[in-house]
């Protein structure tokens, strides 16, 4: 039997086919990384606004911006596992601090030498999210020296890390993580 939200209509009306990979709102990987403004987005303009399939259209004109927040609600209701924190959380990437939220994506970052020999360091990050509340990373610098000799190139020391969602409160807008490097 299938679950709510998981298979949807038997035939999808509209000469549209069902794509491959259609959403299951069910599975709390898929349905928790993005912002409920996201969600938003693609239910009043349609699935190309956000670069997905035309299958999903634009529901502007037929539903209020109330109506819309009860649909997200509805569509939200639907993952039933608490350990999983809302895209709303997945706050952008402090100047100081890491991101608290765990996910699956690769994060590449640039820095210059203000001071002293020119220099451009570049590292890249990969981030996978283990189930809920955890995630691994694996960073890789790469760093680039300007002298007037002749310049030097190199890749720094892999770090690898886990990273522990502790706590997360929609309603306060809170999440806590820890990590380990």
């Amino acid at each position: 039997m299938p679950r709510p939200g998981r298979e949807g209509a038997a035939a999808i009306p509209g000469g549209f086919e069902r794509p491959a990979s259609f959403p299951d709102f069910v599975d709390c990987r898929t349905a928790t990384p993005e912002p409920d403004i996201q969600w938003r987005a693609v239910i009043t303009n349609g699935g190309p606004a956000r670069g997905f399939s035309d299958i999903m259209p634009a529901f502007k004109d037929l539903l209020t911006p109330d109506q819309i927040g009860k649909v997200i609600e509805h569509l939200r209701s639907l993952c039933t596992e608490q350990p999983w924190p809302r895209g709303n959380l997945n706050l952008p990437r402090a100047i100081v601090t890491e991101k608290a939220f765990p996910e699956d994506e690769v994060v590449i970052g640039a820095s210059f030498n203000a001071q002293g020999a020119p220099g451009v360091g570049t590292s890249v990050v990969y981030e996978k999210r283990i189930g809920a509340t955890g995630q691994l990373e694996a960073a890789v610098p790469m760093i680039s020296r300007t002298r007037l000799a002749g310049g030097t190139r190199a890749f720094g020391d892999i770090v690898l890390g886990y990273k522990q969602k502790l706590f997360h409160s929609l309603r306060s807008g809170s999440i806590v993580s820890v990590a380990a490097r």
